[in-house]
């Protein structure tokens, strides 16, 4: 099984990506392709688009990973799957809370049972199973409750849930499983659809209408590039330890927080734009559900496995954002 890990993403391999035509999804494919393997992509289209068309190295199987026979097609002959499928955005999770609760936990319990046995998988979990905690960075230690994970789905299991539940089946699966634990990854290519804050600001400023800020706008979180977080995702997959962490759990984020007042301000200025900038009540758009004061990663853990990694700036980020966005 070592031997498996090991040579999983040796060239030529072949990598099967769940979500590959989201966000993340279309930035890992576009680089594991660059890297000489042999991608699969398996996704509903339900949120995300075919990027490229299909190639000698890449293969699309239009199915949603609670689909034995698109599961199957899929993974018959992956070395590795990366299981990215899921419903992201607050709006749309919240809209399809039990939608995203099935993806999270059905698919994933379909991935196990369906790729063929030895496959190493790794999956995307969620910073949203810390539920509401704000106590300064967190480890993966601090992500052991599912009532914690339930104060995030507001009492009524949902994402979150449906993510710590995820993590669950994967330490128990008879085969390398590590979930990821991914904190606010964003870049250009992520769209405002369903309330992803930068490309809403970004958006919105460049339109001149009003930037909506929840509450006081102190909250901080942590935005990471989505550049470098496949770079991560790539190191983390050939490091062997990564493989046999305890908790087969593991942060990947920057740990520098910006608040999203200071985010609004940030993309008026860099765009130029005479919007506003609006308060709201946070429990106006989402009832029944509290924000989250505070959201960094406690991330010694990567750093032990694939060394410092440095991030770009917010700065850096919403440049590019605006450079992309621009007609």
């Amino acid at each position: 099984m070592t031997d498996r890990i090991g040579s999983c993403l040796g060239a030529p391999s072949t990598v099967c990506v769940t979500g590959g035509a989201g966000f993340i999804g279309r930035w890992l494919v576009q680089r594991l392709i660059a890297d000489g393997h042999h991608v699969v992509v398996l996704d509903d289209l339900s949120s995300g688009t075919q990027a490229c068309s299909e190639t000698p190295r890449l293969r699309f199987v239009c199915g949603s990973v609670l689909d034995r026979s698109a599961v199957e097609s899929a993974t018959r002959r992956a070395d590795l799957v990366v299981h990215l499928a899921g419903l992201v955005g607050m709006r749309l999770a919240t809209r399809e809370r039990e939608q995203a609760y099935r993806v999270a936990v059905e698919g994933t319990q379909m991935l196990l049972d369906r790729t063929p046995s030895g496959v190493p998988i790794l999956m995307a979990s969620s910073s949203a199973i810390y539920g509401l905690s704000d106590d300064g960075a967190v480890d993966e230690s601090m992500g052991d409750s599912e009532a914690s994970a339930l104060t995030y789905d507001g009492g009524v299991p949902g994402y979150a849930v449906g993510k710590w539940r995820m993590e669950a089946l994967a330490r128990e699966a008879d085969r390398p499983a590590l979930c990821v634990r991914p904190f606010n990854v964003v870049g250009v290519g992520q769209v405002s659809q369903w309330g992803m804050v930068i490309p809403s600001f970004v958006t919105r400023a460049l339109e001149g209408e009003p930037l909506t800020v929840y509450d006081d706008g102190h909250q901080t979180r942590s935005f990471g590039s989505v550049v470098t977080f496949v770079d991560c995702l790539l190191a983390v997959m050939r490091a062997p330890g990564a493989w046999s962490l305890p908790r087969r759990a593991l942060n990947i984020g920057a740990s520098t927080p910006t608040s999203i007042l200071d985010l609004a301000q940030m993309v008026v200025a860099r765009t130029g734009s005479a919007s506003p900038i609006v308060h709201v009540p946070y429990a106006s758009a989402f009832p029944g559900r509290t924000d989250l004061r505070s959201r960094i990663p406690q991330t010694r853990t990567l750093q032990s496995l694939i060394g410092p990694v440095s991030w770009p700036s917010i700065e850096s980020i919403v440049d590019a954002v605006i450079g992309a966005a621009r007609p």
